[in-house]
């Protein structure tokens, strides 16, 4: 019986820090010890080539950023500098010269047109434009409707003179001459057409009834026999291979999973356990050079 004051019985606690559990091993020693010996070999070189690329990666990396800033900062003061200059270039000095300049010709078009074009305008009308009216009112117009009434009368005689001498001939030609002759040759040629018709009918009965007579024939003579040997020769040698196979399958089957089992304690457990031992290796040289270098 215990009293109040009384301690459990049990390991005494301590505050000192506890080595951390052994990892469990990873394989045999005849595989673990070469595995760790070609990655600290092999691997290691290769992680610390690794990393000194990124870090020399890094810092040509940060050195490119910060001459890309300053030239982008560089680019832009120059195209402030740059627009204002423009800017006031076109607006002090340029905006003013181009309205000079525009009241310049402005002024210069209205002296022309006064002192030049004005003149020539009247001088062209009162020379030419006048006369030319007047000759065309007292000559050309009249002249112009008597040609027109010319050719309207030549044109109404040229056509009487042609339906006179040339469709009332070639009416007559067409109804008692030509009409004739081309209907009873429409009629012989409607007649050829019905009897190359009969003929074609004919040749195309005659044709069904020969391939009819092939289509037995050769349903007789090519079919039937081809039918005949696949049921009664081809079929049962089909079924006797068939049933053989599965026999054969089934007798052979056991010595194929005894040769797969062979093969995966053989061959496929050792590779697995190297890819294993060398994953583990790597892994622990990697955890080995950040604590070397980084201190975690």
């Amino acid at each position: 019986m215990s009293t109040g004051d009384s301690t459990p019985e049990g390991p005494p606690f301590s505050l000192a820090k506890q080595p951390p559990p052994p990892p469990p091993s990873a394989g045999p020693a005849w595989i673990v010890v070469p595995a760790r010996v070609v990655a600290l070999i092999v691997l290691l070189p290769l992680r610390l080539v690794y990393d000194l690329f990124v870090l020399v990666g890094r810092g040509i990396r940060a050195v490119w950023n910060a001459f890309v800033g300053v030239l982008a900062w560089i680019g832009r003061l120059i195209g402030g500098v740059l627009c204002w200059i423009g800017l006031a270039v076109y607006r002090w000095l340029l905006a003013p010269f181009g309205r000079l300049l525009a009241a310049i010709a402005r002024g210069l078009g209205a002296l022309l047109n006064f002192l030049l074009i004005r003149p020539l305008r009247w001088l062209a009308m009162v020379l030419i434009v006048i006369p030319l009216r007047w000759v065309y009112r007292v000559l050309l117009a009249p002249i112009g409707r008597g040609l027109v009434w010319l050719l309207v009368v030549t044109g109404r005689a040229i056509a009487v003179l042609f339906r006179v001498l040339v469709i009332i001939p070639a009416v007559f030609l067409w109804r008692y001459v030509l009409r004739p002759p081309l209907r009873f040759l429409a009629w012989l040629a409607r007649g050829a057409f019905a009897v190359l018709a009969a003929v074609a009918g004919a040749v195309a009965w005659s044709w069904r009834l020969v391939g009819r007579c092939l289509a037995w024939l050769a349903y007789v003579l090519v079919v039937v026999p081809v039918r005949a040997v696949w049921r009664y020769v081809l079929a049962p040698i089909g079924a006797v291979i068939a049933g053989t196979w599965r026999l054969a399958a089934r007798v052979l089957r056991p010595i194929g999973h005894g040769i797969s089992v062979t093969w995966r304690v053989c061959v496929g457990d050792p590779v697995r356990a190297v890819r294993r031992t060398m994953r583990e290796a790597a892994r622990d040289v990697r955890l080995q050079l950040r604590r070397t270098f980084r201190g975690y």
